[in-house]
């Protein structure tokens, strides 16, 4: 397990330095063969995570559009 967490933080560093912002790792299990507090992770996207948070703040805008335009229509009679 120790070969395989240094080559994932090697790789990791390799495409950090290559100018790359942020790197997504789709497998849990990759994720998993660094500490949590490595520093390494917080250059990692988890793209259900990303999904997650995009849908969450997606649904807020499209439910402030909602009771925007419920406020701006006239009252059933």
């Amino acid at each position: 397990m120790e070969g395989l967490s240094n080559l994932l933080r090697i790789s990791l560093q390799v495409l950090l330095v290559r100018a790359v912002n942020s790197v997504i790792v789709a497998s849990d299990d990759m994720r998993d063969l660094l500490p949590q507090n490595d520093p390494l992770l917080k250059k990692c996207i988890d793209p259900m995570d990303a999904l997650v948070r995009t849908t969450i703040k997606w649904m807020q805008s499209a439910e402030k559009e909602m009771m925007h335009l419920a406020a701006e229509s006239p009252a059933w009679p």
